[in-house]
């Protein structure tokens, strides 16, 4: 969400003098930033304002501070709540890829009324009626940019996005191909546990046939359809921008380009185990290794 050059109908904060409706007054966030290998991390985030209105309407818990991520590309946006005290905030280089927005703005948890000195002329000597969820200060002009170096054995990196769903609660996760990557949305306490597992080496091949073979299969038999309805593989590329991948994915497998013919007879679910690199053969060997590993050997 960017609030850019919005106008609203009561005086708004911007640190973009131009666009404020304040005089004399800022909205700062402060950190310092680092990056990882694997994280881009926000360190000792928190806000700042010489605005008497905004100091005092924090203090009395009329409006909080909330930074929000948004990437198109992965379709990841989370929103984190920041405060006076700062706090290091830690974002996942594998929820990004390429520009990553990062907004700040304080809004109204509660309705109230507003009049103060600070406004510029022509807002002075008004009492504006603020409701819940009203922006009053803005800081929305910062991006990130997350580089992936997609790797020939990494196909799953390079096609698949999972964020989490807070809407869903019943156990099931969905599938979403009509996007730059096939996008897996899980509910907020298997995104939570799926975070936790995900960087284990020896989880790898079950998490793979548990979750990205199934959703691959979907989205190549959709691709299949379309091309059997008379679509070339350059158009299921341009609709479907990972699909690209996976015809250089198969192409270094084969030593062959895929051709219209070859996917329209192709098998999704022994195509999607041989882009993935046919993990259930692997995963068997790994729990029976477990299975028959000497009591008390870690």
């Amino acid at each position: 969400m960017r609030v850019g050059n919005k106008i609203f109908p009561y005086p708004v904060l911007n640190h973009i003098q131009k666009l404020s409706n304040y005089i004399n007054c800022n909205f700062d966030i402060l950190y310092s930033f680092e990056e990882t290998e694997k994280e881009v991390v926000f360190k000792d985030l928190r806000f700042e304002t010489d605005s008497d209105l905004l100091n005092n309407l924090y203090d009395e818990k009329k409006i909080d501070v909330v930074c929000i991520v948004e990437c198109s590309d992965t379709v990841f946006r989370q929103k984190y709540q920041i405060g006076k005290t700062g706090f290091n905030l830690v974002l996942y280089k594998a929820d990004l890829s390429e520009k990553t927005a990062i907004t700040f703005f304080a809004y109204a948890i509660q309705n109230f009324t507003m009049e103060s000195n600070e406004f510029e002329e022509d807002y002075r000597g008004i009492k504006f009626e603020i409701d819940k969820y009203d922006i009053l200060a803005s800081n929305d002009d910062q991006y990130i940019t997350v580089k992936h170096q997609e790797k020939e054995n990494d196909l799953a990196q390079s096609i698949f996005s999972i964020v989490n769903d807070h809407s869903k609660n019943d156990g099931k996760y969905a599938v979403d191909y009509l996007s730059k990557k096939i996008t897996i949305y899980l509910s907020d306490e298997d995104y939570k546990n799926y975070k936790v597992i995900a960087g284990i080496n020896e989880y790898k091949e079950i998490f793979f046939n548990m979750l990205l073979i199934p959703s691959l299969i979907e989205a190549i038999t959709e691709c299949k359809n379309e091309v059997i309805n008379g679509s070339s593989l350059e158009d299921v590329g341009d609709t479907h921008q990972w699909f690209r991948s996976i015809v250089n994915a198969y192409k270094r497998l084969h030593n062959e380009d895929l051709t219209v013919d070859t996917f329209k007879n192709i098998k999704p679910i022994e195509m999607s185990q041989e882009l993935l690199g046919k993990p259930l053969n692997t995963s068997f060997k790994k729990m029976l290794e477990e299975q028959n590993a000497p009591e008390g050997d870690e």
